[in-house]
């Protein structure tokens, strides 16, 4: 009974996670008429975990609050393939010309499939709950971003966005797993 709550309590977190940054995606699209920059970007490694094209969309005129959304990909050569998409709230404090040190939250969903439902990222390991459908990790992340170019529309990155919550291991136990990524990309 214990272990049935706890699933079902795993399960909503996952369906509330969703359906917040979801609902931050679409107010981010409401505001998009008020100047806000946006930027795409290539990131390795990063949280799309191998490599993943993400487009981000500013919520203030200046730097600070903003959205991000990926797709992202693990090659077969790491015994199986799967698509990633990851999701994030970030915040940007500027620290000197066009530098910014990067806060963000998010998750990357990474769907199951039928002939592969537990391959190589099997976050929290291979229940029967994964393999119908979705598995989900955590993120938090902490960074330094540069612009650059001409007319400053270019940008490089990198953050340290560890793991929260079950471990890349498949583990039970709450903790977190180091990770890192680099990107580079153009904001208009």
């Amino acid at each position: 009974m214990k272990l049935q709550r706890i699933s079902s309590f795993g399960q909503n977190l996952k369906l509330e996670t969703m359906r917040t940054l979801i609902f931050a995606f679409f107010l981010g699209g409401l505001i998009q008429g008020f100047g806000q920059k946006n930027t795409v970007f290539v990131e390795l490694l990063g949280n799309g975990v191998f490599a993943s094209l993400n487009y981000e969309l500013q919520l203030t005129k200046e730097p600070g609050l903003g959205v991000r959304l990926g797709l992202g990909y693990i090659p077969p050569t790491f015994e199986s393939s799967k698509i990633t998409v990851p999701i994030s709230l970030l915040y940007m404090e500027p620290i000197g010309k066009k530098s910014y040190v990067e806060f963000g939250l998010g998750s990357t969903l990474i769907p199951a499939f039928e002939d592969d439902p537990c391959g190589l990222v099997n976050f929290g390991g291979c229940s029967e709950e994964t393999k119908k459908g979705l598995m989900q990790a955590y993120l938090a992340s902490i960074g330094y971003r540069k612009y650059f170019g001409k007319d400053q529309n270019w940008v490089w990155k990198f953050n340290f966005s560890p793991v929260i919550g079950r471990t890349f291991d498949g583990s039970t136990e709450f903790g977190f797993s180091p990770w890192a990524g680099i990107a580079i990309g153009k904001r208009f």
